[in-house]
C-alpha cells in the first residue's frame, strides 16, 4: 500500500513517535486521509478507488475483520500512531473514520 503522495507508509515513520504538529506537516488535510483510506480499502477488496463511496459502511463493502485489522495497521504505520483494533468498527465508514483521524491530528477541512 502507498500513501496519497505515492510513498509507502514506512517512509513517513520516524525513529520516535511523531507529534501531532509533525504529522500535520506530512498529513495536511482531511482529503489526504480520505484518499489514503479509499486507496487502502480499494486495494484490500480488489476494487477501483472510484467505486468506494465514503458514506457507505465498511460492512456493505464486505470488509472482514482480517482486512480491517490490516488496514488499521497500514493507517497506524502511516500516522505513526497506535490505533485501536476496533477502529473500522467504531467508525463505520470512510467519512466517519476520516473525521476521527482529522480530529486526532487537528487537521483543517
Amino acid at each position: 500500500m502507498t500513501t496519497p503522495d505515492g510513498t509507502p507508509p514506512e517512509a513517513h515513520r520516524r525513529s520516535s513517535r511523531a507529534s501531532s504538529a509533525e504529522l500535520r506537516a506530512i498529513v495536511k488535510s482531511r482529503a489526504q486521509v480520505e484518499k489514503f483510506l479509499r486507496l487502502g480499502l480499494a486495494e484490500a477488496l480488489g476494487i477501483s478507488p472510484d467505486a468506494v463511496d465514503p458514506t457507505r459502511t465498511f460492512t456493505t463493502f464486505g470488509l472482514d475483520s482480517i482486512k480491517a485489522f490490516a488496514l488499521t495497521g497500514d493507517l497506524a504505520e502511516w500516522l505513526d500512531r497506535d490505533l485501536p483494533a476496533t477502529l473500522f468498527w467504531d467508525h463505520p465508514n470512510i467519512e466517519a473514520l476520516t473525521g476521527y483521524v482529522a480530529d486526532v491530528l487537528g487537521l483543517a477541512e
